[in-house]
């Protein structure tokens, strides 16, 4: 009894925070429960924002992402535009990439992002009761299902990145019995991505599962023995997930109804774009189909387009820089297991971005933790590679319990 008294005071102690915080980032997309949710998120922000600040020692491994903030203000200045919600993203790059950091910094990420990761699976199980349940606050049509969530894209998001990282627990786990029961819920987590009818979302969590596979696996036998293995259960629940799919179906069926709203604002982006190549449209800026500006949180449907579009050449071409670095992180990936967590979900959401705007939005999660993820892995190999006596000299750091979570 005292020993599970220990566990838990030590979690609450060490753990608590970080669950607490990443609890408050998903707040905001489960509205219909938590109408407070969207306070709960700021604040969380601002608490992140003030703690990288006060801990932040040196901005060397910053300089691309700044030079990304004044591309973005180059755009606001030259189009007379101003929102606040670029100020917000200002605050949120800043709490998140390295333009701070620190190897206390680095060690609070790493534990901020596990455990905003493992709140996915629970999220995903909990949607699953909501399914069985018959609990749906999207209820426009009887094939379209949100669970808790305002609707079924953000919901199949979740589930998308949910199934990463149950087959990152499957790998990670040695017990036997464990990975049976995560193999069932990372089946049972596909099957709702099947209902939400993302295809963009569903491909995306593919692939880069596929990635992880390829990346654990480490020769071509064991590839092929894992591929092997997925035809083989896919090939036994293909009639379960095609009567599962039947919105995705439908969309296939009316390729034009799904696409047009995208479609006219993707025709409307390059048309403005044209105008303003370098330092595009404005941040937060788009067009409507009456060609009328429209100043707010929306983006192109497309995150990397929305970067293009609003922020121009300029900016487009400083992430390229910032992605092009990441390169760095490959020979870590196969070493450290966080590291494959965190690259799998990192490209899901890459993927994910061709189709869905959130890179530029501060109020939905999934941006706060695109950013996160890049700045961590952004800074990784120099973290990685520099040891604990250079750090604590660079960084006047004496505090010792990062390193030892970190080891």
């Amino acid at each position: 009894m005292i020993g599970y008294i220990r566990i838990i005071s030590r979690f609450v102690k060490e753990e608590a925070l970080y669950y607490l915080l990443t609890f408050c980032l998903f707040s905001s997309t489960i509205v219909p429960f938590f109408s407070w949710g969207r306070y709960l998120y700021f604040v969380s922000l601002l608490w992140i924002a003030v703690y990288s600040i006060k801990n932040s020692v040196t901005h060397v491994h910053g300089t691309l992402f700044l030079l990304f903030l004044v591309a973005c203000l180059l755009s606001c200045l030259l189009n007379v535009t101003f929102d606040y919600r670029f100020w917000a993203f200002v605050g949120l790059v800043i709490a998140l990439t390295p333009i701070t950091c620190s190897w206390k910094l680095y060690g609070f990420r790493r534990h901020l992002l596990f455990a905003f990761l493992m709140l996915f699976p629970l999220c995903s199980l909990l949607a699953v009761y909501c399914f069985f349940a018959g609990i749906n606050y999207f209820g426009e049509n009887p094939l379209d299902f949100s669970a808790f969530f305002p609707h079924p894209m953000w919901l199949a998001a979740a589930v998308g990145i949910a199934n990463i990282v149950f087959l990152w627990l499957m790998y990670s786990t040695r017990y036997v019995l464990l990975k049976v029961l995560l193999g069932v819920a990372l089946l049972v987590s596909l099957y709702l991505s099947v209902v939400a009818a993302s295809r963009s979302a569903l491909i995306a969590s593919i692939l880069a599962m596929l990635i992880l596979v390829v990346v654990r696996a480490q020769s071509w036998r064991k590839i092929l023995q894992s591929l092997a293995m997925i035809a083989v259960v896919c090939s036994v629940l293909l009639p379960t997930y095609i009567v599962a799919s039947k919105r995705i179906q439908s969309k296939f069926e009316n390729p034009e109804g799904v696409f047009a709203s995208r479609r006219d604002i993707f025709t409307n982006g390059f048309e403005h774009f044209y105008d303003s190549p370098l330092c595009g449209t404005g941040f937060a800026v788009s067009y409507n189909a009456d060609n009328q500006r429209a100043v707010g949180r929306m983006e192109s449907g497309s995150g990397w387009l929305s970067i293009l579009f609003q922020v121009g050449i300029v900016g487009f071409v400083v992430m390229l820089v910032i992605l092009y670095r990441l390169r760095r992180i490959y020979p870590f990936l196969r070493k450290d297991r966080l590291i494959q967590l965190y690259v799998s979900v990192f490209l899901f959401l890459c993927f994910h971005s061709g189709f869905e705007g959130y890179l530029l939005t501060v109020g939905y999660y999934l941006g706060p933790l695109f950013w996160l993820l890049l700045g961590y892995l952004y800074v990784t190999p120099d973290y990685q590679r520099l040891s604990y006596a250079q750090l604590k000299k660079r960084d006047e750091c004496n505090d010792t319990r990062f390193l030892s979570k970190l080891s």
